[in-house]
């Protein structure tokens, strides 16, 4: 276990001359073993170097709680973030690619393209992902400064081919997500954590992944492999409809609009 002592100085420490050992001992058996250490490590020297800003004490950040052993929240993120990359977890959640002009989904990975529309006002599709991103409620995301997990474990991608030169408003489900060049989604946005208010973490998928989470805990704590065991069920993950709409164009009279409906997305020209 990694402790709050000088990430630098623990390198050659005791903890971690056992967990060398330790490995050496997996890899001659022939068995599997993750490095935890040195990947928290890793994410250690960041939280120390982020501290060399901050000159109130009291105000410094730490990975553990007050013992200098235990984790606190960001050392057992740290923790989970290490075993997941050690046991080879994709970085993304699902990713979906859309071309205007063909009107056609072209890729999908960990998700569902359906009904895809178009018309002069724009492109229109239905997306059903099978895992959903999560942000660990409302300032949990301020840790990924720290840990890596939205661009390495969390990523969800949406790509969009051939759009008219512009700048373009992302909503789903009717909530606004985030602006994005034509270009910028040529290449992919990674979604995840995307969002246009700082009170509302993630889009509407965030929201999706907190209730199916509460309604497993509650499976669990009761034992009701039913349903949620308090007579409201959660709204699970399901389709949501997207929108990327046009509000800086590169060519004013260009004029299309793209919809992702999952519930929906559009992308307007103006």
């Amino acid at each position: 276990m990694l402790t709050a002592a000088d990430p630098d100085k623990s390198e050659t420490a005791v903890l971690q001359t056992m967990c060398d050992k330790g490995m050496a001992i997996a890899k001659e058996m022939g068995a599997n073993a993750i490095d935890v250490q040195r990947s928290m490590r890793t994410i250690q020297r960041r939280v120390w170097a982020e501290n060399e800003r901050i000159k109130e004490p009291d105000r410094k950040l730490s990975m553990h709680a007050a013992d200098g052993v235990h984790l606190n929240e960001l050392g057992q993120l740290a923790m989970a973030f290490a075993i997941l990359k050690g046991l080879g977890a994709p970085a993304d959640v699902s990713s979906a690619t859309v071309d205007f002009e063909t009107v056609s989904a072209t890729e999908a990975s960990g998700c569902r393209i359906s009904d895809v529309k178009a018309d002069d006002a724009g492109l229109e599709f239905t997306r059903l992902d099978d895992g959903l991103p999560i942000n660990f409620g409302l300032f949990g995301a301020l840790n990924f400064r720290f840990v890596p997990f939205h661009t390495e474990l969390n990523r969800t991608m949406l790509m969009v081919r051939n759009l008219p030169a512009g700048k373009y408003l992302l909503s789903v489900d009717g909530r606004e997500v985030g602006k994005y060049a034509h270009n910028q989604l040529a290449k992919g946005v990674n979604i995840s954590s995307a969002t246009s208010n700082a009170w509302q973490p993630g889009g509407p998928w965030d929201a999706q992944a907190t209730a199916a989470g509460a309604c497993q805990w509650l499976q669990l704590e009761l034992g009701d492999a039913q349903g949620c065991g308090d007579g409201h069920p959660a709204r699970l993950p399901g389709p949501l409809g997207w929108t990327l709409r046009i509000f800086a164009p590169t060519h004013p009279p260009a004029r299309r609009r793209l919809r992702q409906n999952g519930k929906k997305t559009s992308t307007t020209g103006s």
